[in-house]
């Protein structure tokens, strides 16, 4: 396994966190990242076909494009999984509230199968999730009542989503739209806790709002 990630050309220290990449580690990771790699080479090349003809067609377009989009989404997480493997054991040495509230931030930035999940566009910004909720967690000690406040605004945000969603048709909290809301919270949370990072869009809860209804 070592020396197959020292294909990817990764440092020691993403070699080890890679062994943390749920569910699988190295293995899991680089399975993962192949299904969203095919996922995406089909949507791309114009989605599902019916006749094995363009069936054997599409797997030849697709086929040699897979080994360099997994090598890709793999040499981008990396960084991003050594730093959540960092930050998740230092919050084993903490509690209160707003630890299980990044806790829970943390469970949603990598789930299992998190590239086929989400998608490469938004795991590449981890590395500045993880830095935000560093920034946080110093923060937090010198003024806890403006962490609370932070984090009140944030649980209104989820709060809406979450209300929203059950009005919506079954299915559609699985569509893209939807979707990009949750990561619309997570640029939130970076606009609170850590400005200084900048965020990847201009976000606030009315714009949150406002894609909840359009959605």
């Amino acid at each position: 396994r070592g020396l197959f990630l020292q294909g990817f050309g990764l440092p020691l220290q993403q070699r080890v966190a890679v062994d943390s990449y749920p569910p699988g580690g190295a293995d899991g990771l680089v399975n993962d990242a192949r299904v969203a790699a095919i996922r995406d080479l089909m949507l791309e090349a114009g989605g599902p076909v019916r006749t094995p003809s363009a069936f054997q067609k599409l797997k030849d377009t697709i086929k040699p494009q897979v080994p360099g989009r997994v090598r890709q989404a793999v040499v981008a997480i990396a960084p991003g999984l050594a730093e959540y493997s960092n930050l998740r054991a230092e919050l084993a040495h903490w509690d209160g509230a707003a630890i299980d509230d990044m806790r829970e931030q943390l469970e949603f930035l990598l789930p299992r199968n998190a590239i086929t999940i989400h998608g490469m566009s938004h795991l590449r910004h981890l590395p500045r999730y993880i830095q935000a909720m560093r920034i946080r967690l110093e923060d937090m000690n010198l003024d806890p009542d403006r962490d609370a406040d932070r984090q009140a605004e944030v649980d209104n945000a989820k709060a809406y989503l979450s209300n929203r969603l059950r009005n919506l048709p079954a299915g559609r909290e699985k569509t893209r739209e939807v979707k990009d809301i949750h990561w619309m919270i997570e640029e939130l949370r970076v606009s609170f806790f850590a400005q200084e990072l900048g965020t990847a869009y201009t976000v606030s809860e009315k714009r949150i709002r406002k894609a909840l209804r359009e959605a």
